[in-house]
């Protein structure tokens, strides 16, 4: 399941930016994009477990890090997790 901010705050490469050509089409359509945050949202979730599934990882492939695996607690039917506050896309993986 992929999951992705739908607010979120742009940070843009001014270096890159600067070099662009004011007059080319695009100028106005198209920016350098560095960094992508999400604006407020919630960090923590809960997600059920489907029954045919036995085991969950949480990917955050925009961040470097491992994947993470999730393990319901206590013999709950559900996992609980946090990302990162920076996280505006993450996939939880069910298998």
């Amino acid at each position: 399941m992929h999951f992705l901010a739908s607010q979120y705050e742009q940070e843009l490469d001014d270096v890159l930016e600067a070099k662009r050509d004011p007059s080319s089409r695009a100028y106005r359509m198209l920016r350098i994009v560095r960094r992508i945050r999400p604006a407020g949202g919630c960090r923590q979730f809960t997600m059920p477990m489907p029954p045919e599934s036995r085991t969950a990882e949480l990917l955050l492939p925009l961040s470097g890090q491992e994947p993470r695996r999730l393990f319901p607690q206590d013999g709950a039917v559900a996992v609980a997790f946090t990302v990162p506050d920076d996280c505006a896309y993450f996939i939880v993986r069910l298998s």
